[in-house]
């Protein structure tokens, strides 16, 4: 769960035409030990108008029951 995805000193950059990212939410799809995929989240919406609005706990959560 990252505030500002681009902050991360992991973050190398954009492919070409990629839509731009902000705040960021991922967890991966597991069987067991075995990766299966991951599902992302970005730029929640709010009613905050510069920036993102940051996911929660809450938010991890509830991610966290659909990669299940």
């Amino acid at each position: 769960r990252l505030g500002d995805v681009r902050k991360d000193p992991r973050f190398g950059g954009w492919p070409s035409a990629h839509p731009e990212l902000v705040d960021f939410l991922g967890l991966p799809i597991r069987d067991g030990d075995e990766v299966l995929g991951a599902l992302f989240l970005a730029n929640k919406n709010c009613a905050k108008p510069a920036g993102g609005c940051g996911f929660t706990q809450d938010d991890e959560e509830l991610l966290g029951i659909l990669a299940q």
